[in-house]
């Protein structure tokens, strides 16, 4: 007990430390990386930002079409599924979907 509290109360030092020096890199210049992906896309982006209407239907069909997914996916494992890793793992996905 008495080494698991040295280690963290060392770390909660060591991090505070790091913290507080790393005031000077806000001089500092720093690249930046370019998204590509993000830039091709970004008129689909302004025509989903401006019609509400569109974005809530793409949604829709979005979210359908990923609940048909997982209902044929459960339909395939009642009749053929030999292991619980699918459920479960649907359980947690939904889960920490949830959480988050």
């Amino acid at each position: 007990m008495y080494i698991r509290s040295a280690l963290v109360t060392l770390s909660v030092i060591l991090l505070t430390i790091v913290s507080l020096t790393q005031s000077f890199l806000l001089n500092e210049k720093v690249a930046c990386i370019e998204d590509k992906l993000f830039d091709w896309t970004e008129a689909i982006n302004e025509y989903f930002a401006e019609n509400a209407q569109a974005k809530n239907t793409f949604l829709i069909v979005c979210g359908l079409f990923m609940d048909i997914m997982v209902l044929t996916q459960f339909i395939r494992f009642a009749f053929y599924g030999k292991s619980w890793r699918f459920p479960l793992a649907m359980l947690a996905f939904y889960f920490f979907r949830a959480m988050l």
